[in-house]
């Protein structure tokens, strides 16, 4: 009696049913692939396997390492999220609101059974667990001690630091274009609702890139506005700016920066004529509004 053979794409598409059916990726809308542009591509690691950006209703997978079959990428982070879930992660969470941080906990430990979570309600904490080996940090940007964005920004760029997802509730456009410009793979909106926070823990442990959709929405504003700083101001002048938005002398600025006095007093014309600012009350307003005061 010969034995019924199944078909190779067959026991293919069974495992990514099952991949997706672990990771619930898949929501009512049909989920949108797309290839990443060049730049894409150079500002992420080639292996980093997919992303799961949240937008509108639905969200959008685009897989990185596979564009013409995103099947296989879903069905790589499956695999990814099973060995982590299997081994029981280790959760950094680093948030000074104790309700917040206990009812991240809660979840983790519902969501994970056996897993280590260490908690840290300042940044001076964080920075002493960093030396800790983590599957995922969840940060808080603004703390009691200071941001956390510098910090983080600098844990991302390490080969041996966790997959990291950033939490805030600010609406400056500096904190989230550099949040945007690093390798912090996870973003999220303190606005947005506590299942878009369960999804990217999900998304990022199994390796992926999260945004969600208060984000999304905060990235289009921001590109749409011809007055955005990025477009505006050079790199140099957005570092000077920041440290003049906060009140500081030129010499005080030229000494941080290593610059002379009169370099950084060009650079205040130079900003203010391109901001057209025509005090330093409304520059520093201006660095209050845009994020500058706070890095």
């Amino acid at each position: 009696m010969r034995t019924a053979r199944i078909h190779p794409r067959l026991r293919l598409w069974g495992i990514i049913r099952r991949g997706a059916d672990l990771l619930r990726l898949f929501p009512r809308a049909r989920p949108a692939f797309a290839k990443p542009t060049a730049r894409q591509a150079r500002s992420r690691p080639y292996d980093e396997g997919f992303r799961d950006v949240a937008a509108g209703n639905g969200s959008a997978l685009l897989s990185q390492t596979t564009p013409g079959r995103p099947w296989l990428a879903i069905a790589a982070a499956a695999i990814r999220f099973a060995h982590v879930a299997a081994r029981r992660p280790h959760f950094l969470v680093v948030e000074d609101e104790t309700l917040l941080r206990q009812l991240l906990c809660q979840h983790l430990r519902g969501a994970y059974p056996g897993s280590k979570i260490t908690e840290a309600a300042t940044l001076a904490e964080a920075k002493s667990h960093a030396a800790g080996s983590f599957d995922l940090a969840i940060v808080d940007l603004e703390l009691s001690d200071g941001n956390s964005l510098e910090w983080a920004q600098d844990w991302a760029a390490k080969d041996d630091c966790p997959r990291i997802i950033i939490l805030s509730s600010h609406d400056e456009d500096l904190i989230l274009y550099r949040a945007l410009r690093s390798r912090i793979p996870g973003f999220v909106h303190k606005n947005d609702a506590t299942e878009v926070l369960h999804a990217a823990i999900k998304t990022v442990l199994a390796e992926g890139t999260f945004f969600s959709p208060t984000v999304q929405r905060m990235r289009m504003q921001m590109q749409s506005h011809s007055d955005f700083f990025n477009k505006i101001l050079s790199e140099k002048e957005q570092e000077v700016l920041k440290y003049l938005g906060a009140g500081m002398a030129d010499e005080e600025v030229a000494a941080v920066l290593g610059l002379q006095a009169l370099s950084i007093a060009v650079h205040r014309k130079h900003i203010m004529r391109k901001l057209d600012l025509h005090s330093q009350v409304e520059l520093m307003r201006y660095a209050i509004e845009k994020g500058f005061a706070r890095i």
